[in-house]
């Protein structure tokens, strides 16, 4: 979410928000500051009125991402600058002053921060020591307290802000040399491209495959083919630079109401002071759930890996035993907490399922996953007996199970079970169906979309054959009433 614009390309938004056309600028100017506004989050004093308020507001996850937006803008407000410089060929004294003065402020700055970054205890120290304190920093606290951290930064900040001096100095010279020659304002415009690929070419951050992968995970998975999940306690993203699935790890789209508070009640911690999926220390039997097969610990000697003492649960798992709890969040976890409770054989749900299960060890029963998508599950099972179906995979609402042909049952109810995870009760005999996360939202969103789309082909097509409905039509009767008589 950087806002980085460049110092020409700012330079020149600050044109075109000042000179081009004026209803144009003023709408790209003022959604521009909105953006920026709306960027700042919970800084912003009327926050909370938007949060409690505004429709949708409360579904992002992060209000920052508003600057992209307003980089867009900020982009294009660019574009009407230099088509400002284009057509009128000069910026202005208005202008190059201010440049001279900001390139001059720049050089200031760059020099007192030099001076200043090496004592532990000088203005520099201080600044980093205020940016800590906001606790909206990646890097660890510690080293805001490390003098050879705080030094280097402070020698980068200077260079960057020397940097950009240079650059505004250089800016000034270009648009006062296009007052001469038009054509000088075609390298501002190459300016202000260098800049932003400069910057992202010291800012993207690359890496071979190897550096992110462990031969010995490696090695491990390979022996232990499968559909199970892994867990890296120091390297929760791990699991997706082996090609294997990951049981935590920073993860945006996990659902916040269910499985992360299910992974909260796992590691011990306060389920109301949840506001983000949780970090994993500690394994914990309930990850079978998860299909959770190994964890990997870093010790001082090196990777340990710890097999979970539960094994993990198949994907798809038919359980006859059914405890049905109700009272909420607490008292369904709390049930599955007791050392009674084993999920590999009876299924805590929240509501009664239709049909109940009906208990024949005898024949339990075969399910089979047919088809497995990022959004899908095609399922077939053959049934003596009502059983409950059991998939260890996230619950949210969206998810609906549609009846295949073949399938004995008309319809089926997919609900959540475990807490965090998925149920469909079955009947007896063959079923066919598929599992899909198929939203309300999504369904409402595809048909406006058409609409729109209809709509916008219509105006189009309106648009286009206004030419013709404003052609006269010839014939006699357009003739002149003398010619006629």
């Amino acid at each position: 979410m950087s806002v980085f614009a460049g110092i020409t390309g700012l330079v020149l938004a600050v044109i075109g928000a000042c000179r081009a056309d004026k209803a144009t600028r003023r709408f790209f100017a003022l959604t521009a500051a909105i953006l920026l506004v709306l960027a700042t989050g919970s800084h912003l004093p009327l926050f909370r009125l938007l949060y409690a308020a505004v429709p949708g507001y409360d579904k992002f996850r992060g209000t920052s991402k508003f600057a992209l937006l307003a980089t867009i803008f900020i982009a294009m407000l660019s574009g009407m600058g230099l088509d400002v410089l284009l057509k009128k060929g000069k910026a202005g004294l208005g202008t190059l002053g201010p440049l001279a003065a900001g390139a001059a402020g720049l050089a200031l700055a760059a020099m007192g921060v030099n001076s200043s970054c090496q004592s532990p205890v000088g203005l520099w120290a201080r600044f980093m020591q205020a940016v800590a304190g906001t606790r909206e920093v990646y890097a660890p606290a510690e080293s805001y307290r490390d003098a050879g951290f705080v030094a280097r930064a402070g020698e980068f900040a200077a260079q960057s802000l020397l940097l950009a001096a240079g650059t505004m100095a250089l800016l000034a010279l270009l648009l006062w040399l296009a007052r001469r020659c038009t054509k000088v304002v075609f390298v501002v415009a190459a300016l202000a491209i260098a800049e932003v690929f400069a910057f992202a070419a010291v800012s993207r951050d690359t890496f071979p495959l190897s550096a992110i992968r462990s031969d010995e995970i490696q090695r491990l998975l390979s022996r232990q083919p499968g559909d199970y999940r892994i867990m890296h306690l120091s390297r929760p993203n791990a699991a997706i630079g082996e090609g294997a699935y990951d049981a935590g790890g920073y993860e945006p789209g996990a659902a916040r109401e269910r499985y992360a508070d299910f992974v909260a009640f796992t590691q011990g911690m306060d389920l109301n002071q949840v506001d983000d999926f949780p970090h994993i220390t500690r394994p914990h039997p309930l990850f079978a759930l998860m299909r959770c097969r190994f964890v990997f610990i870093p010790t001082a000697e090196g990777l340990k890996l710890d097999p979970l003492e539960t094994p993990p649960l198949p994907h798809l798992l038919l359980v006859q035993d059914v405890r049905v709890v109700t009272g909420g969040r607490e008292a369904v976890l709390g049930a599955m907490g007791q050392p009674n409770f084993n999920p590999a054989t009876t299924a805590i749900l929240e509501s009664p399922p239709d049909p109940m299960p009906v208990a024949d060890s005898s024949r339990p029963g075969a399910v089979t996953l047919v088809d497995s998508t990022v959004n899908s599950l095609t399922i077939e099972a053959d049934l003596p007996a009502p059983a409950l179906l059991v998939i260890t995979d996230a619950y949210a609402k969206g998810w609906r199970a549609v009846p295949l042909p073949g399938s004995t049952q008309s319809s089926y109810h997919v609900m959540p079970a475990d807490y965090a995870f998925r149920a469909v009760p079955l009947s007896a005999g063959k079923h066919r169906f598929r599992v899909e996360y198929a939203p309300a939202g999504f369904a409402a969103g595809k048909w406006i979309s058409l609409a729109s789309l209809a709509a916008f082909l219509g105006a189009c097509a309106w648009l286009w054959t206004a030419p013709l409905r404003k052609r006269p039509v010839t014939g006699e009767s357009d003739l002149p009433s003398a010619h006629l008589a």
